[in-house]
């Protein structure tokens, strides 16, 4: 939250009650932006897709860079 006030993130809090009304309500916030001229991304929950996949992967690869570079154990 910290990082969020930095960068003055707007957080939205929705009622969905499931998956599906879920995706609806990111959807129309992603149309809304685009009416404001903004380029969202919507990002699955979980960031379950090819980009979230290889986020993960940057992340331990940079890990891994920082514990040799330490010379430490996970």
């Amino acid at each position: 939250m910290f990082i969020n006030d930095i960068l003055d993130v707007e957080i939205r809090y929705i009622d969905a009650k499931n998956q599906k009304e879920m995706n609806k309500e990111l959807e129309m916030v992603a149309i809304e932006l685009k009416e404001k001229g903004k380029n969202p991304y919507v990002i699955p929950v979980g960031g379950s897709n090819g980009l979230g996949s290889m986020g993960y992967l940057d992340a331990y690869q940079e890990l891994e860079v920082q514990r040799r570079e330490k010379e430490s154990r996970f």
